[in-house]
């Protein structure tokens, strides 16, 4: 509500659309706007609907991408620490709209098995986003990024496996992994993740490519 009466206080002092180049058919659309009564209105309310749009648009591809990653890493975790352990992987499922799972038979030690899973899979995107080179700033964002995924969604299912066992949840508690032990590694990851995903700023600083560190260091006075 702020935007729009901000918007409706720059149309009525204005009265006109700003000068921009977009392609012929949104300057058509822009034209029709501005025939409306406070049409400088209709056109900044369009514009700041598009902006939502497209912003919510990057954002959901963005997740789906970072989603199908982190299954990847999960897994291949699980499949290394079966073959650490003297296991078989039999069959590697990556469903996307449900639990992926690694079948592994023989499995000498499913404990071990199965919290290689979500260890390999907060340790790996942790590593790449730390070993990347700072000068590749726009990589390196999106590596932390989806590092913080990583461990908001790994640290999201051994913590609440503790207390609805399913999928590695259940195979941890069979081994005897104690359940306070599991929560505390969900909790940890959780909370690591959102201090990695604070840091990058909100949603619009982290799409414009800024972040709460840079700009602190840049309002430092010097010596």
């Amino acid at each position: 509500m702020i935007l729009l009466r901000q918007s409706w206080q720059r149309a009525l002092s204005r009265g006109a659309r700003p000068d921009s180049a977009h392609p012929p058919a949104i300057e058509g659309f822009n034209a029709y706007l501005t025939t409306l009564p406070y049409g400088a209105f209709w056109y900044n309310l369009a514009m700041l609907v598009m902006k939502r749009l497209c912003r919510v648009l990057l954002i959901a591809v963005l997740l789906t991408l970072c989603w199908q990653l982190m299954l990847a890493a999960h897994e291949a975790g699980h499949v290394l620490g079966a073959w650490l352990t003297g296991g078989r992987v039999t069959q590697v499922v990556l469903r996307p709209l449900l639990i992926s799972r690694t079948d592994v038979d023989p499995d000498p030690h499913p404990g071990v098995v199965a919290w290689s899973g979500p260890l390999g899979g907060v340790l790996v995107p942790a590593v790449i986003a730390v070993c990347l080179p700072r000068r590749r700033r726009a990589t390196r964002r999106l590596a932390v990024f989806f590092a913080g995924f990583c461990l908001i969604a790994n640290g999201a299912y051994i913590g609440v496996g503790a207390f609805l066992p399913v999928g590695d949840g259940e195979v941890m508690l069979r081994t005897g992994t104690p359940p306070a032990l599991m929560l505390a590694f969900g909790v940890t990851c959780v909370l690591t993740g959102l201090w990695l995903w604070h840091r990058l700023g909100s949603v619009g600083e982290f799409l414009r490519g800024s972040d709460r560190t840079n700009r602190t260091h840049r309002t430092e006075p010097e010596a």
